[in-house]
C-alpha cells in the first residue's frame, strides 16, 4: 500500500503531467537558436515546433538532479575518507626475493 502510494506520488504524477501537458510548450526557444532537427527533438513528441516539451524538460531536469546527486555523494565520500584516514606512517620498502642461484636455474631448465 505504501509502495503504491509512493509510486503514484512520484512516477504516476510525472506520467500524468506529461500526458496532460504534452501539447503545450514549457518555454519557447529564440528563433534560430538551434537548427531545425534540434527544435524538432526538443519539441518531441507533441509540443509545437520551436518550443521545449515537458518530456524534454523532464529529461533535462532528471539528468541535472542525478549529476548533483552524484557530485554530493562523491564529496561526502571524500570527506568521510579524509576524516577516517589515519596519519600515514613511514612505510618500509617491500622485500623482494633475491635472484635464483645457478643450481636453481639449471633445475628449472631440466624440467
Amino acid at each position: 500500500m505504501v509502495g503504491a502510494g509512493r509510486w503514484l506520488a512520484t512516477n504516476g504524477l510525472r506520467m500524468f503531467l506529461q500526458l496532460w501537458y504534452s501539447k503545450q510548450a514549457m518555454f519557447w526557444l529564440p528563433h534560430g537558436f538551434v537548427p531545425y532537427y534540434g527544435e524538432w527533438l526538443l519539441s518531441f513528441p507533441r509540443a509545437p515546433l520551436g518550443s521545449v516539451s515537458i518530456q524534454a524538460w523532464g529529461l533535462a531536469c532528471g539528468t541535472a538532479v542525478l549529476l548533483v546527486n552524484d557530485a554530493i555523494g562523491a564529496l561526502v565520500g571524500l570527506a568521510m575518507e579524509a576524516k577516517n584516514k589515519p596519519t600515514q606512517e613511514k612505510k618500509q620498502p617491500m622485500r623482494m626475493a633475491s635472484e635464483k642461484t645457478q643450481s636453481e636455474k639449471t633445475e628449472v631448465k631440466g624440467l
